[in-house]
């Protein structure tokens, strides 16, 4: 069975929208919106929202919801919605209004989560998911299976209370002093040290050595989970050949952490004939003033 996945993302909604087709012409779809939110909790009082799932297809599909923990790989680099830990606790807090469904080719369905957090919460963050995906079903014809689709909703809450607590530290911060080409990246690590999640900021700055700016990045804003340490990454993409002053910096909690020094973008053949170059300077240098040291000497001698 021949099948593709189509994965686009509606820039005016924020709708994502995944989309599995087999051959023949049938599909099952499944959009949501969001794909996250950011909440806060109270000890001993619910909290409510919602999200909406799209049927982007072009047939009636029945739809699956499961809650699930959330957390992150050590450094960040992959999410974990199996792991439980002490930050996702309110997957047992969490109710939702229904959690299977059919929707027609087309329409939507909104669906509504309540979270229970119960009087002895602890202070700081917590985590879940919330994972929507199409039920496999049989293709008309009896040709094969339409594939299961999902997509995840993260949900992160935060108690803020007398036991909550920001704190967090740079462990890393760099960038090279030399490219041959392509992209420049930049590096940091950032650890998380309290039990509240903190939101960081990237941005990069690219200036000729006359001071103008050639290039600036839009600030990319990254949400580092309690107690988690996480790399990061922010890119000059499109580099030009030249030497220039670029500008890191990192912001969280409030403080600027910026690295800045110069950078110098040239091809390894370049560097190789500066070397050569220079290499050949010195040694007419040296070859002439050993040449005039030894005709003084024939002069003193004569």
């Amino acid at each position: 069975m021949n099948l593709f996945v189509k994965i686009g993302l509606g820039l005016a909604t924020g709708v994502i929208t995944i989309v599995a087709a087999a051959t023949p012409v049938q599909s099952a779809g499944i959009g949501l919106s969001p794909v996250g939110t950011n909440v806060e909790l109270s000890a001993g009082s619910p909290t409510s929202g919602s999200f909406t799932v799209y049927n982007t297809g072009d047939e009636t599909t029945e739809y699956r919801i499961t809650i699930t923990p959330y957390s992150i790989s050590d450094d960040g680099m992959d999410s974990d919605w199996s792991s439980e830990t002490p930050r996702t606790e309110m997957t047992r807090w969490l109710e939702l209004s229904e959690t299977s469904f059919s929707i027609p080719a087309g329409e939507r369905r909104d669906v509504t989560y309540t979270i229970n957090t119960p009087p002895s919460a602890p202070g700081g963050s917590q985590h879940a998911g919330i994972f929507v995906q199409t039920v496999p079903s049989a293709v008309e014809g009896g040709v094969g299976w339409n594939e299961a689709r999902g997509i995840r909703f993260k949900l992160l809450g935060s108690i803020r209370n007398g036991e909550s607590r920001e704190a967090g530290s740079l462990r890393e911060q760099s960038f090279p002093y030399w490219l041959g080409s392509g992209a420049l990246t930049a590096r940091s690590h950032v650890d998380n040290t309290g039990n509240l999640d903190f939101n960081l900021t990237q941005s990069l700055k690219v200036k000729n050595l006359m001071g103008n700016i050639v290039w600036e990045s839009e600030p990319e804003n990254t949400t580092i989970l309690a107690e988690s340490n996480q790399a990061l990454s922010h890119i000059w993409p499109e580099t030009s050949f030249g030497i220039y002053v670029v500008n890191y910096t990192v912001s969280f909690l409030g403080e600027d952490y910026t690295v800045e020094h110069i950078v110098f973008l040239f091809p390894v053949w370049v560097i190789v004939t500066i070397i050569a170059l220079l290499t050949i300077i010195i040694v007419t240098i040296v070859h002439a003033i050993m040449k005039r040291h030894k005709q003084t000497e024939i002069k003193k001698y004569a």
